[in-house]
């Protein structure tokens, strides 16, 4: 993450030098450090379930790559949440990751929504999912040894 933010802030200096792009500190410069610690409690959360999943049942393995790219479609990287069709929406807005992408393009670049419910939201999702997974971890750790 540190390799990508680095060449991400070079490449907008070097928008900033060469076309005079402006960017604008603004609220969500602030949220940063908090949005960049939810993404990787997401991240963390996530992966320990999936990670305890397929290993339990290795068929998991096939399918676990197919829903990670429904999720990146399901998650406004690229596209903007305004972009997507009205009755679309709901299921971009129900991806907790959506607001924290959102804000992050709000913090660097001054564009995207920014609400702090939705924020909230993200973090209520990451830390249920975080204590769903180290719950299930802790119990299953023991069997997943053997299994391993």
């Amino acid at each position: 993450f540190l390799i990508q933010l680095t060449f991400l802030m070079t490449l907008i200096g070097g928008y900033i030098f060469f076309s005079n792009m402006t960017v604008a500190f603004n609220t969500g410069t602030i949220f940063l450090p908090l949005i960049v610690l939810m993404t990787g409690m997401m991240g963390l959360s996530f992966g320990i379930g999936c990670s305890m999943l397929t290993a339990k049942y290795r068929d998991l393995s096939n399918i676990v790559p197919t829903g990670i790219r429904l999720l990146m479609f399901l998650t406004p990287v690229i596209y903007p949440v305004s972009g997507t069709p009205g009755n679309l929406r709901w299921m971009v807005l129900l991806n907790p990751l959506t607001p924290l992408f959102e804000a992050f393009k709000y913090a660097l670049l001054g564009e995207g929504t920014f609400n702090l419910m939705q924020l909230w939201y993200s973090g209520a999702c990451g830390l249920i999912c975080l204590f769903i997974g180290l719950v299930a971890f802790n119990k299953h750790g023991d069997e997943l040894i053997d299994i391993v």
